[in-house]
Order: structure tokens, then sequence, then C-alpha cells
């Protein structure tokens, strides 16, 4: 008696929280939007949660609802960590339109903020490899040309050096075909070359 009675007393919160949790609503069916309150409010816990059990489209829809949050997820996306990628590629194939454009410039610039981690996180047969590695979103040639530039010179200065993080031949050989994709994005955005006569 005496020994279940420390016990109790040690778990005692513990127990708490579990019958708490046991009669609450297993998930609550509010929007995404609506679950994440504060200044920047994402978890991306809670957004492959909220996936899960709201699926996909809902989720994107829900974060577009507020600008504001769908600007801050895009720059989370866009800042290369890795949990941010893993979230981003559970959306990216389920956007259209301006959402899939927003989505794709992010991974555009998590490319260029951490080449390794971003590929890494793509399958070597997923066709997400191609959007991020091909031609840009950017609507504007410019901005298109520039990102294609930093991409490329990204990807190559992982190649290039000796990368202790870049050791599996797959993540290799990924690279390699990002870098491959790239220049054919490049030379596609350029257009033909014509020598002109002299």
């Amino acid at each position: 008696m005496i020994q279940s009675y420390r016990y109790g007393q040690r778990v005692g919160l513990l127990g708490l929280v579990l019958v708490i949790a046991s009669v609450a609503p297993p998930y609550s069916k509010w929007a995404v939007a609506d679950a994440y309150g504060g200044e920047d409010g994402l978890n991306p816990l809670m957004i492959v949660q909220d996936i899960r059990h709201l699926g996909e489209e809902t989720v994107i829809k829900s974060l577009r609802k507020d600008k504001k949050l769908w600007t801050n997820f895009v720059s989370l996306v866009s800042s290369g960590e890795q949990a941010w990628i893993d979230v981003g590629l559970l959306l990216l194939p389920h956007t259209t339109g301006a959402a899939r454009s927003d989505l794709r410039i992010a991974f555009e610039d998590a490319l260029i903020a951490a080449p390794v981690t971003t590929i890494r996180s793509i399958g070597p047969q997923s066709r997400i490899l191609r959007l991020i590695c091909g031609s840009s979103a950017h609507p504007q040639y410019d901005l298109a040309e520039n990102s294609i530039n930093e991409r490329l010179s990204a990807v190559a200065s992982v190649l290039v050096q000796e990368n202790p993080s870049v050791t599996d031949a797959s993540l290799r050989a990924r690279l390699n075909r990002c870098a491959d994709m790239l220049q054919v994005a490049d030379k596609r955005l350029r257009g033909p070359i014509h020598d002109t006569p002299k």
C-alpha cells in the first residue's frame, strides 16, 4: 500500500494529464489559421497533425485564409530548416495556382539556403525534384534568372567541396541530377543563342 501511494504521488500530475486527455475530444476540428495564434504561431508538428486529420487541401486553404499566416509559412519553408521542408513537401503536391507558385519559390529559396537538407528530403524518384531544380516559378525574367543561377551555384558548391554531409551515393546522384536540371532550365530560359554574321 505504501509503495502504491508513493508511486501515485510521483505520477499524480501525469495521471491527471492522461485522464484529461482521455476525456477531451481526440482532435479539435478548428481550422489551422484559427488554431495557431500568436505572432508567428506556426508549429510544424501541429500542421502535420492537421494534415493527417483534415487533409492537405483543408490545411492549405486554412493557411491561405490569413495572408500573414501564409506569408509566414512560406518564409519558414524557404529557411531550409528540415521540419519546414518536410511540411512543405507534404503540401506542395496538393497546391495549385498562386499557392503552388509561392511554395515552389519557397523551395527554390530553401535549395539556396540549405541544398543538402532540401535535396536529402526529396525521394530519388520524386517528381518534386523537377519542380525544385527546374525552371523558376518567378514570373519576372530577372528574378527567374537569378533564382536559377543561385540554386545552381548552391548545389555546385556542395558538389565541388569535400562535404562530409554528402557521403551517401544516392544523395550525391540527386545533387548531380539537380545541377543538370538547373543547367537545362538556364539554357531554356535564355533561349537559343544565335551567332551574328560577321
